[in-house]
């Protein structure tokens, strides 16, 4: 990675699977990305509503136990105004959540990708507005 440009942007990190959600954190720091970390929809949701500033991308697993991805993003974006979601799963399987809810009508189009397929030029290409190559859809 490059190190040269840092993002002065915040992004709510939710993911269940603690090792996962750590090197993703880690790896946004590294950027100088502001990470707002947290295990479950609960806290997303709690976390939205306290952060004072703007925050500018919920990065979110699509699985997760209690709410899933897709049911929290609507509740984070109802607080927040303007933040643009981002989707992830490590694993993605039918009869899931995602498989349910990819086709259902507002829902975003996206395709299945890994955290460790992301780079720090989609990065931060998402946080400007742009969508990933390829690999997820975004929606504001």
């Amino acid at each position: 990675m490059s190190g040269n440009v840092r993002l002065s942007k915040t992004v709510l990190l939710v993911d269940d699977l603690d090792i996962l959600r750590k090197m993703i954190r880690d790896f946004l720091k590294s950027l100088g990305i502001e990470v707002l970390e947290v295990s479950n929809a609960t806290e997303a949701i709690h976390t939205a509503r306290s952060h004072t500033g703007t925050i500018d991308l919920l990065l979110t697993d699509v699985e997760m136990p209690g709410m899933s991805g897709w049911d929290l993003a609507p509740e984070i974006a109802g607080l927040k105004p303007g933040i643009r979601i981002l989707y992830m799963s490590a694993a993605v399987s039918k009869g899931t959540t995602t498989s349910k809810n990819r086709n259902k009508p507002g829902c975003p189009k996206t395709s299945k990708w890994k955290p460790e397929q992301l780079q720090e030029r989609d990065l931060k290409g998402v946080i400007a507005g742009r969508s990933l190559r390829g690999a997820a859809r975004l929606i504001s």
